[in-house]
């Protein structure tokens, strides 16, 4: 059983040696291993975000992923990230977010942007450009007043 755990590093290794990728074959043979596992382990994988693939013809191609993790990705960007699954309850926020609503993170994930009036998100504005969209991304300038002034944002809506 030793020998499955390896398998996964050594299936990354040669994926890595050849950036234009490998079938399932391909491995198999570099690798000495049954064609069956070498499948199993790049499902694994690619579940794990690690590998992709493209089918060209009947093989399947795999390479190594450049995907950047989304918690990266929230923690270096400048832009304010709202991330709302299906019924509009935000999953995730990134710290310019949190810092403009002056909020805990744990206060605001799990709530509603419209019903629970989130600050930038449940004004009209943003809540019309929300609830109309009906293509995969949309880019919309959204104004948005406090007491003291007024301030504008640029929002993009990616539907998933």
């Amino acid at each position: 059983m030793a020998e499955d755990t390896d398998i996964p590093s050594l299936v990354l290794k040669s994926l890595k040696s050849n950036p234009r990728g490998l079938t399932i074959t391909d491995l198999s043979k570099k690798l000495h291993k049954d064609r069956n596992s070498i499948a199993r382990c790049l499902n694994i994988l690619k579940a794990e975000g690690k590998v992709e693939s493209k089918t060209i013809g009947s093989a399947h191609v795999y390479w190594i992923s450049q995907r950047i993790p989304l918690s990266a990705f929230l923690c270096f960007t400048r832009n304010m990230i709202l991330i709302v699954d299906d019924n509009l309850n935000i999953v995730q926020a990134n710290e310019h977010f949190i810092q403009f609503c002056n909020m805990q993170k744990e206060d605001l994930i799990g709530r509603h942007i419209i019903e629970d009036m989130i600050p930038v998100v449940s004004s009209p504005e943003s809540v019309a450009t929300i609830t109309s969209t009906k293509g995969d991304h949309v880019m919309n300038e959204i104004r948005y007043s406090t007491e003291k002034n007024n301030l504008f944002f640029k929002m993009e809506l990616t539907v998933r």
